[in-house]
């Protein structure tokens, strides 16, 4: 029962997330410099991210509400500004890739 609500949670999120990229792609004129899902880090942070979904889920009660909510947020802040920066110009992209490996000590 909890496992399927995780799966339904995460389906919420990814589908919120997909129409975040919709719309800032029309903001943007369908102007991106880099196809982010392509990047090896893009997809490499993704399944970080799946991991440490996974790894959280075992971790006790009393956790679960501080350090796997900064463990969740850190790890999905990796890909997200991969994307984020793949909209923008490649000083920028670089800027953002900066940060998302700097995220990755966390």
């Amino acid at each position: 029962m909890v496992g399927e609500l995780d799966n339904v949670n995460r389906e919420k999120r990814i589908k919120r997330i997909k129409r975040k990229e919709r719309k800032i792609g029309i903001l943007m004129g369908e102007r991106k410099r880099h196809n982010y899902k392509n990047l090896k880090i893009w997809q490499l942070g993704i399944e970080i991210a799946n991991d440490i979904f996974d790894v959280v889920k075992t971790f006790p009660e009393n956790e679960k509400y501080d350090l796997s909510s900064q463990l969740n947020r850190c790890s999905i802040s990796i890909p997200s500004n991969v994307a984020e920066g793949s909209s923008r110009t490649e000083k920028s992209f670089s800027h953002f890739l900066d940060i998302a490996l700097g995220l990755r000590l966390n």
